[in-house]
C-alpha cells in the first residue's frame, strides 16, 4: 500500500512525499518475525518515531516500510532552508 501527501505552496508548486506500507494479519507477522527476525525491529523503530514523534497512531496491522514516513521535509518547500537532525542532549 502508498501513502502520498502532497501539499503545496503558492511559491513552489508542491513537493510530493510517498510512503509504503504492508498490512499484515498477525500470521503474516510471525512469518516475517521467523523468516526476517531483523526486519520487525525496523518496522517498530519506524512505528515509534510516528507515533511519539509525529503523533500518528498505527493498528499493529500496518508495517510502516519507510524511513521517511509521514514526513515532508521542509526544504522541499522552501528550498532555502536547511533542516538538519542532532543527539538530544
Amino acid at each position: 500500500m502508498q501513502s502520498d501527501v502532497i501539499p503545496s505552496s503558492p511559491e513552489y508548486f508542491s513537493t510530493r512525499a510517498e510512503d509504503g506500507y504492508a498490512i499484515a494479519d498477525a500470521g503474516l507477522r510471525r512469518r516475517i518475525q521467523r523468516d526476517h527476525p531483523d526486519f520487525p525491529a525496523r518496522i517498530e523503530c519506524r512505528r515509534a518515531f510516528l507515533e511519539q514523534t509525529l503523533g500518528i497512531a498505527l493498528p499493529e496491522e500496518v508495517l510502516p516500510l519507510s524511513n521517511m514516513a509521514g514526513i515532508v521535509p521542509p526544504y522541499l518547500l522552501r528550498p532555502n532552508l536547511i533542516f538538519a537532525m542532532g543527539e538530544k542532549r
